[in-house]
């Protein structure tokens, strides 16, 4: 299945997760965000919220500093 993430083609296989998707991409920060299709995905939903074909995904990761 193909799907953008970050501006970049990806394939992944049916049924993939967003959870599953961090995992492939090694993000397991609490301050990440999911956009998909232009929508933010809440966390509580990462687990049942499965990636569709051609779906626009932006993972934002926050980061603190000074």
């Amino acid at each position: 299945m193909n799907i953008t993430v970050n501006g970049k083609a990806n394939q992944v296989d049916s049924g993939t997760s967003i959870v599953m998707l961090l995992s492939q991409y090694k993000i397991n920060s609490p301050m990440t965000i999911v956009e998909v299709n232009g929508t933010v995905i809440p966390k509580d939903e990462w687990e049942s919220h499965a990636v569709q074909e051609n779906d626009q995904i932006e993972i934002i990761q926050l980061m603190g500093g000074g």
